[in-house]
């Protein structure tokens, strides 16, 4: 029944047996061959986070073991002489991790968790909690960890629409380089991460490149995934961010953001802008650590065609293009390639800077708008005292597990 990774441990069981002269393979005997050849990353967790002596419960097992003629009905440590509990328990482990072979975490945790009488009392008699080691063992012993990951698209009324990203929940925060790695292997213009916080999360935000200080788009499809979980209260998750304190409302079909209001200040064209973007800027305006260029219609924004390699030399996060709308109150596009995102297809955060622009220019303080990627994405903006609110639409596109190693 073990998968290959197993078969040293249950050859090892098997000799003990032979060697304590029970003739059976039991509990103790998988207990003690599994103690015997535990990987560093096992022996780590049952060292460092549970406080196990290995090394001296290896040499109580042994010892309890009867030997030759002491093997007789009652002395010694009871075995089990039956596995069939213990490798169920192990099926169950496995597939509540989502793992997708047997490995040695899976039999550890299910050795101590496992609820055979003496077994349990040898345990206790030691001073150990199996159930806690074995929950230990299961969520840290492994080389490789596996998470939860979802990819949403987010200002999008159908998938393949809008701006997807990917969300990733967590216990608690992974190395930075390890997150920057799922972002640049997600390739996608956001990766979020979140953590529990009583009853609110953490959140951060990777582009394939770096980590950024505000993402519109993949806080809400953070939200989105968690509320879909059950998570937050009265149809509100609440965020803790480099930005700030964020949150985000399922009004209808709406997923409703509630940003920083990040006004842009009037600011001098930047030699060679016009140039890299092939089109005659208006006025240029700063915010949010964006440039943003007013131009001249709708039909300007659409036909862009900058030169990525020409905008990276700019010294903003991204460099937003944008004019009044013919069926909407502004349209936009959205270039960021010096934080790795050439073309962001629908941009939360930037519309934290556009829709107080707008608002004043317009006189509204409830505005639609689109963003005219290829992709394309649907926007609407409320203002409020200091604060923006971005709301659109989601679709689901992805659900999956992800197996990272846990150090680079």
């Amino acid at each position: 029944m073990p998968q290959e990774d197993l078969k040293p441990v249950m050859d090892r069981a098997k000799e003990l047996a032979g060697l304590s002269a029970l003739g059976y393979v039991g509990l103790a005997h998988v207990a003690l061959a599994t103690l015997e050849q535990l990987t560093p990353s096992i022996r780590r967790v049952l060292e460092e986070d549970c406080a196990v002596d290995v090394d001296g419960l290896v040499l109580r097992l042994m010892s309890t073991m009867p030997r030759g003629g002491e093997a007789e009905e009652g002395l010694g440590l009871a075995f089990s002489p039956e596995l069939k509990d213990l490798f169920e328990q192990m099926i169950d482990l496995k597939r509540r991790s989502g793992a997708d072979r047997f490995g040695l975490e899976h039999l550890t945790a299910a050795v101590f968790g496992s609820t055979e009488g003496a077994w349990r009392v040898f345990l206790a008699e030691s001073g150990l909690d199996g159930e806690v080691i074995a929950r230990l063992v299961l969520e840290r012993g492994s080389e490789f960890i596996e998470l939860e990951m979802q990819q949403i698209d987010v200002f999008a009324t159908q998938v393949f629409r809008g701006n997807p990203a990917a969300v990733v929940p967590l216990a608690s925060w992974l190395p930075k380089a390890l997150m920057q790695a799922v972002a640049a292997e997600n390739n996608l213009s956001e990766t979020a991460f979140t953590v529990p916080m009583e009853n609110d999360f953490h959140i951060r935000w990777f582009t394939p490149t770096e980590e950024v200080g505000f993402c519109g788009h993949a806080t809400i499809a953070a939200a989105r995934m968690l509320l879909d979980a059950g998570a937050g209260e009265a149809e509100q998750i609440r965020f803790h961010s480099a930005a700030g304190p964020l949150s985000v409302t399922r009004e209808g079909d709406l997923l409703v953001l509630d940003g920083p209001e990040l006004k842009p200040l009037p600011t001098d064209i930047p030699v060679g802008i016009e140039d890299a973007l092939g089109l005659t800027v208006k006025e240029a305006l700063e915010g949010g650590g964006d440039l943003v260029l007013v131009v001249a219609d709708e039909d300007a924004v659409r036909d862009c065609r900058p030169d990525m390699r020409a905008l990276a030399r700019f010294e903003h996060r991204g460099i937003v293009i944008t004019a009044p709308g013919r069926e909407v109150d502004f349209v936009s596009r959205f270039f960021g390639p010096r934080v790795g995102v050439p073309e962001d297809p629908a941009t939360g955060s930037a519309h934290c800077v556009l829709a107080p622009f707008w608002g004043e220019r317009l006189g509204r303080r409830e505005m639609s708008a689109a963003q005219l990627s290829a992709r394309g994405g649907e926007i609407h903006c409320r203002l409020r005292e200091g604060r923006v609110e971005v709301a659109g639409r989601t679709r689901r596109y992805l659900d999956g597990r992800i197996r990272l190693p846990r150090s680079l």
